[in-house]
């Protein structure tokens, strides 16, 4: 069974959701890979319930997102990275001109 995770930010996040899952009765193998934010979900002969799987990951403080809102999720997200990265380049830009002003001006 796959699961469409949504706010992961790093490997450790992916770890957390695996324990998570795991924790589930009659999980037998969970894992999470980071760059597809997909959880894969073996099971044995009891299989558990979609809606528990999904309460495991909200546990753990991550989403279970639909298959038509992960798209609009990760809009979303990277309108955020985008915004962190304006952010920062505009911080930075002020800073490395104050930084390289002195040889403007130097003469040998």
């Amino acid at each position: 069974m796959d699961l469409p995770i949504s706010g992961m930010t790093c490997a450790g996040c992916a770890l957390t959701i695996e324990q998570a899952l795991r924790g589930v009765p009659g999980v037998l193998e969970a894992t999470v890979n980071f760059a597809t934010r997909r959880a894969t979900v073996r099971y044995g002969a009891r299989r558990p319930k979609y809606d528990t799987l999904a309460a495991a990951v909200r546990q753990a403080g991550y989403r279970v997102a639909d298959t038509q809102d992960l798209g609009a999720l990760e809009r979303t997200e990277f309108a955020g990275y985008r915004r962190r990265v304006w952010a920062a380049a505009s911080l930075t830009l002020p800073v490395m001109t104050l930084a390289m002003l002195h040889t403007v001006f130097h003469e040998p």
